[in-house]
């Protein structure tokens, strides 16, 4: 944190209460609940005021909460349009380690005029705190402190900052031993995507990642420098599953947008020729985000789950070790029937070598499962074997080409389906509706991996 950081900081009176807040944007501010709760209280209705470095009082109107004394310790206000500040840092969510460093600014009692730094390291991250309202715990180590209740009095809700996002919401807790208490930015999560604040997901190796270099395919990027877009889509994924399994699915996003990031441009450019159906690098439709969506749960059964850049048959590695291996396929038309995504597929690979020798000898020209995305599933072409009861792979082939004559097969005098004997296909939307399924770690493992299990 800098000192241009700080002007997004400021003051708030509420009643008798002080505290401080800090601005998301331009007219939204945080600080803690606690601080406003007499403008919730019906016997007490107090204004709050936010002071910034110029001094000038801006009467603020809370958005949440709508009633005082319970739940989570933050609160968001709503300010006037036209003000003179703007944010610098973002919300953000990240995998927060034991003794790592955090820092901090507020307007506590001690320093009510020009504020105080805070800085020390986590001493504690709590899973689930529902019986308190704060999930972290900090250790100061500037200012030192020797009384929480004097020192940090008026402190409340100054934003905990680590690797440049605020991480945290800060509050009172007279423990004693130097410990300061705060709540997370994660558990605040529900709350600000209902209000469509935008909260980035990173750790340590991410923040690193963003500002490198974006990746280039036919003069389009396919991942832009910004990733909120694509990150704000997967947590919303995220958001469906069991609370239990959200620090997992979070950590596999970090990976998998790490692992696509990390990848030589070449070997993308070629992965994303294979991923896309038909390949076009100026599509509007990338399906960047499907792919995120898909490898971030199918990590968390796969944990070396990885790219395959120049394979006829596969383009991902579920487990080496077992021989695992997927050809996942987003159709860039949206709604794509699969039948004809399948035949595609096998006209492309029965005009190389490799597929003419395999229909020679009579081998499946798929030998690995297809994952198809972004196709319709209307049941009478729906090829999914998951989700389709209704009618058989076959059928849905052969009353899906009776009107070409010259059938889908070179060689074969009729359609008979003989090379695509033992094809497996699961829908992409098979693995996204997996949290219908799943309500704790094991249950997610268990499901992904069960997904793919074809025999």
């Amino acid at each position: 944190m800098d000192q241009n950081d700080f002007k997004s900081i400021a003051k708030v009176r509420c009643g008798s209460e002080n505290g401080t807040g800090f601005l998301i944007n331009e007219t939204t501010l945080i600080t803690a609940r606690h601080v406003i709760d007499d403008n919730l209280d019906p016997n007490e209705l107090k204004p709050v005021f936010i002071i910034f470095e110029n001094n000038n009082e801006i009467q603020a109107t809370v958005i949440f909460p709508n009633e005082p004394y319970v739940g989570v310790d933050f609160s968001i206000l709503s300010l006037p349009e036209g003000g003179e500040y703007s944010p610098t840092l973002p919300l953000g969510i990240q995998g927060l380690k034991l003794n790592e460093k955090w820092k901090a600014f507020g307007f506590p009692d001690t320093q009510k005029d020009r504020g105080q730094p805070f800085q020390g390291t986590i001493l504690q991250v709590f899973d689930e705190r529902d019986e308190c309202d704060f999930d972290l715990d900090l250790a100061c180590e500037i200012p030192i402190i020797t009384d929480p209740r004097f020192i940090t009095h008026g402190a409340s809700g100054s934003p905990i900052v680590v690797n440049r996002a605020i991480v945290g919401i800060m509050k009172d807790k007279p423990s004693g031993g130097g410990i300061i208490g705060a709540t997370s930015i994660k558990r605040c999560l529900p709350i600000l995507r209902s209000m469509n604040i935008s909260v980035s997901i990173r750790d340590i190796s991410y923040s690193e990642i963003e500002s490198s270099s974006a990746l280039s395919v036919d003069g389009m990027t396919i991942f832009e420098r910004q990733y909120d877009s694509e990150k704000e889509i997967v947590m919303g994924l995220i958001e469906n599953f069991s609370p239990e399994t959200h620090p997992i699915l979070i950590a596999s996003l970090v990976q998998s947008i790490d692992s696509v990031m990390r990848t030589d441009a070449e070997k993308l450019l070629t992965f994303f020729q294979r991923y896309r159906h038909p390949f076009n690098g100026l599509s509007t439709v990338s399906g960047v985000e499907q792919l995120l969506e898909l490898i971030t749960i199918l990590r968390c059964g796969y944990k070396e789950l990885g790219f395959i850049h120049n394979d006829i048959n596969a383009n991902l590695s579920l487990d080496e070790n077992e021989e695992l291996f997927a050809y996942l396929i987003f159709s860039t038309k949206r709604h794509a029937r699969m039948p004809e995504l399948v035949l595609d597929l096998f006209q492309e690979k029965a005009a190389t070598a490799t597929g003419k020798k395999e229909l020679r000898r009579g081998e499946a020209i798929f030998p690995f499962p297809l994952i198809l995305d972004n196709c319709s599933k209307n049941k009478k072409t729906n090829l999914c074997r998951r989700c389709q009861n209704e009618f058989s792979f076959e059928n849905i082939l052969i009353d899906f080409t009776k009107v070409n004559e010259q059938g889908y097969f070179q060689g074969l005098e009729e359609n008979n389906y003989k090379s695509l004997d033992g094809t497996k296909v699961l829908c992409g939307d098979c693995i996204r509706t997996l949290y219908n399924h799943v309500t704790n770690l094991e249950e997610l493992e268990f499901h992904v991996r069960e997904l793919n299990n074809f025999d």
